[in-house]
């Protein structure tokens, strides 16, 4: 059957169809060898050669002539209950199992209808690894920015997401979809390398660009630049269940109608449904596009990434001529497509010929991962991936403000503070409900001097498209803008004499979620910051960031409400803890309302830090902390509470990551054992047994130092199917300090799934907690220690002792505020770190 027939898609279309189409001699396809930095070779044999050899790249891919991009906004729970199973096939929440929802590239091989998921990484309802499965069947994730919110930071609002993606999924989201109206996502995302940006585009979103956007839900292939697609995209919430769908229908009827004569089109459409409620309907979406009378397989339906991507490559060879090559030979063309200066950023690198066909006997292809051909019609669709993804956190980060505050000496100056030197002029600045009169400053300092004096809710913006900020000799590395910025101001209690002690805050600004700004006056505010849900053998870490030497709390907790019974005093109470030791405490509160919490937190002496969390079966370890018990999964909160002397801006996206397992996804082999052991010369022994093995491809064994991503170390081979036992063993030689390892099993169809994770102290590694320490410390001395010293900063010894097994409490009330040095010895050598008593 050739490409030219026309084929009506059922509702029942299966894999026997498809089987059916291989078997015909003019459609073929290949396993071609491993891809990488070697170019792909496209081999053509005639019977007799053409009178042109020249190849063109197919508008659409696959040689479609009109395409579909359909986007499920904020990262819901009912992608994986409602959409995936319909669109991937599975059960879905209405308790019908769906087969799927295919067509054809146009040469035999069946090609799933992809979906667009944009998620928030601070509100993603879904657990990252649901997505899983749906990106290995070609689903694309887009970001939609941290919080949902206006881009207080858009630097940190953008990448945050991308890092989050990258760690969790090794997927780098490229394309982004603005959340609600919401100013600055737009150029700063294209600042930032995105090339498709989807909204409504209102006129806050816009940024500027009203002559770039592709206007009308549709792309015009002939007219747009690849370089910067805007979107716009018609919504369709609240129309899956409409009786006969008459706006969906019509969505649908009227591209297909266009898109005819040449012209050729890609509808763009969005909604935060379906909802469970209406997995019906959007079954009856699918069924309608996939066999509509103007279809007839002619459709591309794509991710936004994937039609970002494809552009790209597309363009890339129509602008870069000197990459392809042609030898002819007899009847033999051979084209050679050089990829290599693709970005790095890019995940597919998938592009579409068309060959003359007349005569065409045969087509080869090398350097892909997969290819597929149609010898009637000349099509020749060339599937690879980039299988080394750049890393977002090796992009160059731009300049940005870390404080605003309003000068103690005078009210008309505002003191700016950015993490890099910069130059610019007052371009771009305003300040709300006052005027900006000038910009002085140098480096890293700069003061906005202002018309009236500074007002409480008066807010500092920035605007990278008409301001001029950059890096001081680095004038490509712009300042991201800052949108309503905050403004503080800080004071000291009159009745504060202790120093030691937090100062409290007045006149703060903090910033809500929902992007408006409280003032909390002289008591600590709390405020829930992010949540994830933690179940039985999943481990956590979070991440905070904060330029202030004092006055940032953390609090975790097991309800939402738990943030309200933590009080000063609690807070005042708490331990403080450095980077070198990283010890919650839990504070007593047991109860709120009725209701049983854990609340464990501690007071913020750090510039940056990692807490690693990590659950038993029956409820969840605090590393280096006690434990509580869960009877099931339950939900963490991340609270904060802002206070004392600080110079920084509110704590910068703080954000839960989940890194082992969730129950409801065991790994596909049954691991008798994970185990991870220091060796005395400092290397690990990483070991493993299976007891049984399904579809089983490889192992990677995945290692990750304190405060860092995993990152795959070794590749081993898994045994496909097995019931016998098996085991595995790697060697690896991390650096010293605290190491964490995973497994990652990876399915023969590219599925993977996630161990638990185990940690390996070092071996030689001495540890002091709490530090500062107030009434007594905790010595976790190397193996093979025997005996300590407490030394002051004299060198005198103030106490000293002997060392059996488990750690050590020294009693160190008695000890004056100061700095001291703990000695450990054993037979081998001499250990020494400090703690401050406060």
């Amino acid at each position: 059957m050739a490409d030219s027939t026309n084929v009506s898609l059922t509702a029942s279309w299966r894999l026997g169809l498809l089987l059916l189409l291989l078997a015909n001699s003019h459609l073929g396809w290949g396993q071609t060898s491993s891809s990488g930095a070697a170019p792909v070779v496209v081999t053509a044999r005639y019977r007799q050669l053409p009178a042109t050899t020249d190849v063109h790249f197919e508008d659409l891919k696959y040689g479609k002539t009109a395409g579909f991009i359909f986007t499920k906004d904020d990262g819901e729970a009912t992608d994986t209950s409602a959409v995936m199973p319909v669109l991937n096939g599975g059960t879905a929440a209405n308790g019908i199992t769906y087969p799927g929802a295919y067509y054809t590239d146009g040469a035999g091989l069946p090609v799933k209808f992809h979906y667009t998921f944009a998620v928030n990484t601070a509100t993603i309802n879904n657990n990252w690894r649901s997505y899983t499965k749906a990106l290995a069947k070609g689903d694309n994730l887009a970001n939609h920015s941290h919080l949902h919110d206006n881009a207080y930071n858009a630097w940190r609002a953008i990448k945050d997401p991308e890092q989050a993606a990258y760690d969790k999924l090794g997927v780098r989201m490229r394309t982004l979809v603005i959340p609600a109206d919401f100013a600055g996502y737009t150029a700063n995302s294209l600042y930032l390398g995105y090339k498709f940006i989807g909204s409504t585009f209102a006129p806050n979103a816009i940024d500027g660009y009203a002559s770039d956007i592709q206007w009308n839900d549709k792309l015009r292939i002939a007219t747009f630049n690849p370089n910067r697609i805007l979107a716009s995209r018609a919504n369709l919430d609240g129309k899956w269940m409409e009786a006969g769908q008459p706006t969906i229908r019509f969505f649908i009827d009227d591209l297909l109608a266009q898109s005819s004569n040449g012209v050729k089109l890609i509808g763009h459409a969005f909604s935060h449904g379906p909802g469970n409620s209406e997995i019906d309907g959007f079954k009856r979406f699918v069924d309608y596009l996939l066999t509509h009378p103007n279809n007839n397989d002619r459709v591309w339906l794509a991710g936004q990434q994937e039609v970002m991507e494809y552009y790209e490559v597309r363009d890339y060879f129509l602008t870069n001529p000197s990459r392809i090559t042609k030898a002819v030979a007899g009847n033999v063309v051979t084209y050679t497509f050089d990829a290599s200066g693709l970005p790095a950023e890019g995940l597919l690198r998938d592009f579409c010929l068309r060959l003359p066909a007349t005569n065409l006997t045969s087509v080869t292809v090398s350097g892909a991962d997969t290819a597929s051909y149609n010898l009637s019609t000349g099509l020749v669709n060339v599937y690879l991936k980039n299988a080394a993804v750049k890393d977002p956190r090796t992009d160059t980060a731009p300049p940005q403000i870390l404080t605003a505050l309003v000068s103690p000496t005078n009210p008309k100056v505002i003191d700016l503070v950015y993490s890099k030197n910069v130059t610019q002029t007052e371009a771009g600045f305003s300040v709300a409900g006052n005027t900006l009169v000038q910009l002085t400053g140098s480096g890293q300092r700069w003061q906005l001097h202002l018309l009236n004096d500074w007002l409480p809710t008066q807010t500092v913006t920035y605007l990278l498209q008409t301001g001029d900020a950059t890096e001081t000799g680095n004038a490509t590395n712009k300042v991201c803008s800052h949108l309503s910025y905050l403004v503080s101001r800080e004071e000291i209690d009159a009745d504060s004499t202790d120093n030691t002690r937090p100062l409290h805050f007045r006149n703060y600004l903090w910033q809500n979620l929902d992007g408006t700004y409280t003032n909390r006056g002289t008591a600590p505010y709390q405020q829930t910051i992010a949540t994830e849900t933690i179940a039985a053998g999943q481990e956590a870490r979070i991440f905070w960031r904060k330029t202030a030497t004092d006055g940032m709390a953390l609090g975790f907790a097991t309800t939402d409400a738990a943030h309200e019974a933590l009080g000063m005093a609690g807070i005042e109470a708490g331990i403080m803890f450095s980077s070198d030791n990283l010890r919650l405490i839990n504070q007593g509160v047991d109860s709120y309302n009725g209701s049983p919490i854990a609340a464990y937190y501690g007071l913020l002496r750090m510039a940056d830090g990692t807490i690693v969390l990590q659950s038993s079966p029956n409820g969840v370890t605090w590393t280096n902390g006690p434990a509580f018990s869960l009877a099931s999964t339950a939900k963490l909160y991340v609270i904060t509470t802002m206070r004392g002397n600080l110079s920084a801006s509110p704590l910068t996206q703080p954000r839960i990551e989940l890194l082992g397992p969730i129950v409801a996804m065991p790994l596909p082999v049954t691991l008798s054992s994970f185990t991870a052991t220091r060796h005395a010369d400092g290397g690990v022994a990483v070991r493993w047994s299976t007891a049984t093995e399904t579809n089983n491809a490889y192992f990677e064994v995945q290692h990750a130092a304190a405060e860092q991503a995993f990152r795959t170390v070794a590749k081993v081979p898994g045994q496909g199917q097995s019931t016998r036992t098996h085991t595995y063993a790697v060697q690896h030689r991390p650096a010293a300090g605290l190491n964490y390892y995973r497994l990652r099993q990876v399915d023969a169809d590219g599925t993977a799934t996630f161990s638990p994770v185990v940690a390996v102290a070092s071996a030689q590694e001495l540890s002091l907690y709490p530090n500062p320490a107030h009434t007594q410390l905790t010595l976790v001395a190397p193996t093979g220690a025997t005996s300590y010293r407490v030394r002051n900063m004299l060198g005198e010894v103030l106490l000293q002792g002997t060392i059996s097994a488990g750690p050590v409490l020294l009693e160190v009330s008695q000890l004056p505020n100061s700095i001291y040095q703990v000695e450990v010895l054993s037979a081998a050598e001499r250990t020494t770190c400090k703690f401050v008593k406060e």
